[in-house]
């Protein structure tokens, strides 16, 4: 395997030299290829999940807020200063999502992953569009469109939630703070 070596031995005084040849020995083998793709996906995931961690922490903030809203107000679509808060705090949930996309952006994911983790990013890169046409839609009392989007917006991360948790994400995957809200702006 290795190059060979060759060792001159003499005995005590011996006057004959012999020369053998010694296999050198072979390194270790390298970690299998299964494991160290195993510990470098383990180690992309924390990376994510703490990412989603970080974004998630900020949405409860945002979610806390719209909730407070409706409960203050019975009746959220008629009144303009609640549905100028409520875009507001979709509007805030939409830029929170393009910073987490940004972050997003800059993890690499191990080698042969790359493509789960881009449909994953890509459907992440739906959001901030779906929740500004979220606000527009209340904006203009378009009730309609707007359960038509907070209906994508659910249909989206269901999938989105199918895909991280198939990955093997465990916080990106976990019911998210976003889908309460949804689920009241559909109850409109």
């Amino acid at each position: 395997m290795g190059g060979a070596l060759a060792i001159a031995l003499s005995g005590c005084g011996a006057e004959r030299v012999r020369t053998v040849t010694v296999s050198k020995p072979a390194p270790p083998p390298p970690a299998s290829t299964a494991e160290t793709a195993a510990q470098a996906k383990e180690k992309f995931v924390v990376q994510a999940d703490a990412a989603c961690s970080r974004f998630d922490t900020k949405m409860v903030r945002v979610n806390r807020r719209i909730e407070q809203i409706f409960a203050t107000s019975h009746d959220a679509l008629n009144s303009e200063r609640v549905i100028d808060r409520l875009s507001d705090q979709i509007n805030k949930a939409s830029l929170l999502t393009d910073d987490h996309l940004s972050e997003f952006e800059g993890l690499s994911p191990p080698p042969g992953d790359g493509r789960a983790f881009n449909q994953y990013r890509y459907n992440l890169s739906k959001y901030p569009a779906l929740l500004q046409n979220l606000a527009g839609s209340l904006a203009e009392d378009d009730v309609t469109n707007l359960r038509r989007k907070a209906n994508e917006v659910k249909r989206l991360r269901t999938f989105e939630r199918g895909l991280a948790l198939g990955y093997g994400f465990e916080v990106c995957g976990r019911r998210s703070v976003e889908e309460s809200t949804t689920e009241e702006l559909l109850a409109l």
